[in-house]
C-alpha cells in the first residue's frame, strides 16, 4: 500500500507539472486566441502577434495584455494593408522596432527586414529596409539580445538547407556584417524563428522536417553553438510547435502550436506560455555536445 501511495503521488506530481507547463493564451471570454508569435511592447501592455489572413499571407495583429488575457484585438498593418507582414520584435531598450514584409517588392514571396524608431507611445516611425541584411531571398522571424545581437532566419542560397539562422549586430541604427551560424545549428532541414536569450548564451528555435516541427535549444560556449537539444513534452507534442519568443525579461517562453480548433476539426494556430525555469536549462546544458 505504501508503495502504491508513493507511486500515485509521483504520478500526480508529474501530471501537474505537465499541466503547468503549457498555458494557452485566451481572451476575456476565456476563448483561445488564434495567432502565433506573441511579442510584448517593452514599454507597455501592448502585444503584437501574427495571424494567417489567407493561405499564403500573414498579417500583424495588436492587442492589450491584462491579467494574462489578450483583449482589444485588431489588425495592425505597419506598412500596408495589402502586403505580407510578420510579427515584429524590439531592441532591448525598446527604442527600435523590427519586422519583416514584402512591401514594395516585385517578388511577393520575398520578405525583407524593416526597422525604425519606436516611441513610448507605441508608435513606429520611418520604417525602412535593412539593406545590409536583406538579400533577394527570404528574411523572416527575428529576436535581439541585450548585447545588441540580432538573430534572424533566411532562405538564402548560401545556407545549409532551405532555412538557416543568421546573426548581425545592431547599434545606433547601424547593422554590422551578417554571420552564418555554424552547422551544429543549421542543417539540411528548415531551422527558423531564433529566440535569443537576453544574455545571448542560448537560443530556442524550431526545426521542421517533413512538415513536422518541434522546438530545440542550442547553447553558446567559447564562440561555438552546441548541437540542438529537443525541448521536453512540457513544450513539444505530436503537433506543429513553432514561433518561440522570449518574454517577461527572460522569464517566459511564448510559443505557438498548430492544432485542431476547440470548436471544429479545422487546424488553427494557438499561443502558449511556459516559465523558462520549468525547462530546466541547466540540466539540458550539461548534456550539450559541441
Amino acid at each position: 500500500m505504501k508503495h502504491f501511495i508513493v507511486y500515485l503521488l509521483s504520478f500526480l506530481l508529474a501530471a501537474n507539472k505537465i499541466a503547468q507547463g503549457q498555458t494557452i493564451l485566451t481572451n476575456g471570454n476565456n476563448d483561445p486566441v488564434e495567432g502565433f508569435g506573441l511579442v510584448k511592447d517593452p514599454n507597455s501592455n501592448t502585444v503584437y502577434f501574427g495571424k494567417t489572413d489567407s493561405i499564403s499571407s500573414t498579417a500583424i495583429y495588436k492587442g492589450m495584455l491584462s491579467d494574462g488575457k489578450i483583449n482589444s484585438i485588431s489588425r495592425y498593418p505597419m506598412l500596408s494593408t495589402i502586403s505580407q507582414e510578420t510579427i515584429p520584435f524590439f531592441s532591448t531598450d525598446g527604442k527600435y522596432i523590427f519586422m519583416f514584409s514584402n512591401f514594395g517588392n516585385p517578388d511577393p514571396r520575398n520578405l525583407d527586414l524593416w526597422f525604425g524608431k519606436y516611441d513610448k507611445k507605441g508608435m513606429n516611425h520611418n520604417l525602412k529596409k535593412a539593406l545590409a541584411v536583406n538579400t533577394d531571398s527570404v528574411e523572416y522571424y527575428g529576436s535581439m539580445s541585450a548585447g545588441d545581437d540580432l538573430y534572424f532566419s533566411s532562405w538564402r542560397n548560401t545556407g545549409y538547407g532551405k532555412g538557416d539562422i543568421f546573426s548581425t549586430r545592431f547599434r545606433k541604427g547601424k547593422f554590422y556584417p551578417v554571420k552564418h551560424l555554424d552547422s551544429n545549428i543549421n542543417t539540411q532541414f528548415i531551422n527558423s524563428s531564433p529566440a535569443i536569450s537576453p544574455n545571448g548564451d542560448w537560443v530556442i528555435f524550431f526545426n521542421e522536417k517533413d512538415n513536422v516541427a518541434d522546438l530545440y535549444i542550442s547553447f553558446l560556449s567559447m564562440a561555438k553553438w552546441s548541437k540542438p537539444i529537443k525541448l521536453s513534452n512540457l513544450v513539444n507534442t505530436a503537433n506543429f510547435e513553432f514561433a518561440p519568443v522570449i518574454g517577461d525579461n527572460g522569464k517566459s517562453l511564448y510559443f505557438s502550436r498548430r492544432e485542431k480548433s476547440t470548436s471544429s476539426d479545422k487546424l488553427v494556430y494557438h499561443m502558449y506560455k511556459i516559465a523558462i525555469a520549468e525547462l530546466e536549462l541547466d540540466k539540458l546544458k550539461r548534456t550539450a555536445v559541441y
